[in-house]
C-alpha cells in the first residue's frame, strides 16, 4: 500500500513541474510594457482627456492585469557634452495620465512611435509604439 502512495505521490510531482515548464515557456512570449522614451509635441495635441502643450514628454505605460494607462511627464531636455543622447534632468513635471488598451504585436518595436488623428483642427494621440515593448497603446 505505501509503494502505491509513493508512485502517486511521484506521479503528482511530475505532473506538477511539467506544469511549471510548460508556464514558463509560455510565459517567454508575454507582453512586454513599461519602458520609457520621450517624445517632442510642436502643436497642441490631445489624448484622453488631456492637453498637451508643444514641448518635450517621457511616455511610460504602468499598469496592471485589469487596467493600463499612459503617464505623460513634461521635461526641459539638455544634452550631455554634446553626445547625441537626450537627458531628462530634474526639470520634470507630471502632466496626467490617460488610460489605453492594449493590441498585442508580432514584435518588438524598434523605435517609438506617436499616431495622430486630426480632430476639429487640433491633433489628438490615437496610438503610441514605445521601443522595446511588443504592444501598441490604444486612445
Amino acid at each position: 500500500m505505501q509503494n502505491g502512495k509513493g508512485k502517486m505521490m511521484l506521479l503528482a510531482l511530475l505532473i506538477l513541474q511539467l506544469g511549471v515548464v510548460g508556464f514558463a515557456r509560455a510565459s517567454t512570449n508575454q507582453t512586454k510594457v513599461g519602458k520609457t522614451d520621450d517624445i517632442t509635441l510642436s502643436s497642441i495635441t490631445k489624448v484622453g482627456n488631456l492637453t498637451l502643450q508643444p514641448g518635450h514628454y517621457i511616455l511610460q505605460h504602468k499598469g496592471n492585469l485589469t487596467t493600463h494607462a499612459m503617464h505623460f511627464v513634461s521635461f526641459t531636455p539638455y544634452s550631455g557634452g554634446g553626445k547625441a543622447h537626450t537627458y531628462y534632468g530634474s526639470a520634470r513635471t507630471r502632466v496626467g495620465e490617460v488610460e489605453c488598451k492594449l493590441e498585442p504585436l508580432d514584435a518588438k518595436i524598434k523605435k517609438t512611435q506617436v499616431f495622430f488623428a486630426e480632430e476639429t483642427g487640433v491633433k489628438r494621440i490615437s496610438r503610441v509604439e514605445i521601443k522595446g515593448e511588443n504592444v501598441a497603446h490604444l486612445f
